[in-house]
């Protein structure tokens, strides 16, 4: 016998409403912050993700779109690599044009990206009790301007991409606390370049 099923109660839209939103950190850290206040939570917020097979074009349609400079590329439900508006508008691409003699249109998410086995990865676990300062320490004495935050299962090799921390995010958002050499960087290209 094919089930019944009763519909729901409707409600009117009050003039009174509002939506759900994800939560945000706050605007302004300080260095002895909970490091957890900077990264970028995939529990909160849905990441940009794209195949290695998307050209850069495409990719980077997408990040001007969502407002970020770091995508995950993703195949079968695996991080095999992040690619970063530095990999797409940077040198790269002219590069490999070159090389390959192809025009910028036709180059592939795979050719510029950071692959797997070169990302810079952070458990999670540690995250949860470090300060600010310390993801600080760590991206720059690592001369990294991101890296991804994981969950890696017990007994296992097994890990769960939980988020990112972008360097540039906590600068734009930090206090006066900054390093001396960070806060000379005026923009991304001159933290890149003192990362180098």
């Amino acid at each position: 016998m094919p089930k019944t099923f009763e519909p729901l109660p409707i409600l009117k839209l009050s003039e009174q409403n509002t939506y759900t939103h994800p939560p945000l950190g706050p605007e302004l850290v300080y260095i002895t912050d909970p490091a957890v206040d900077v990264i970028i939570n995939f529990s909160h917020v849905k990441p940009l993700i794209t195949t290695p097979t998307h050209t850069i074009d495409q990719a980077n349609v997408d990040m001007k779109f969502s407002g970020t400079h770091i995508m995950l590329v993703v195949e079968d439900e695996t991080v095999v690599g992040v690619v970063s508006s530095e990999d797409i508008l940077g040198e790269k691409p002219m590069h490999i044009a070159q090389e390959r003699r192809i025009r910028r249109d036709e180059i592939l998410v795979s050719a510029v990206m950071t692959p797997q086995h070169e990302l810079m990865a952070i458990d999670y676990k540690d995250v949860k009790y470090a300060k600010v300062g310390h993801l600080l320490t760590t991206l720059t004495e690592n001369k990294q301007h991101y890296a991804l935050i994981v969950d890696t299962e017990e007994n296992s090799t097994m890990q769960t991409v939980h988020g990112l921390v972008y360097i540039y995010d906590i600068i734009k958002r930090l206090d006066n606390d900054l390093p001396t050499e960070l806060k000379e960087a005026r923009s991304l290209l001159e933290l890149q370049k003192k990362l180098r």
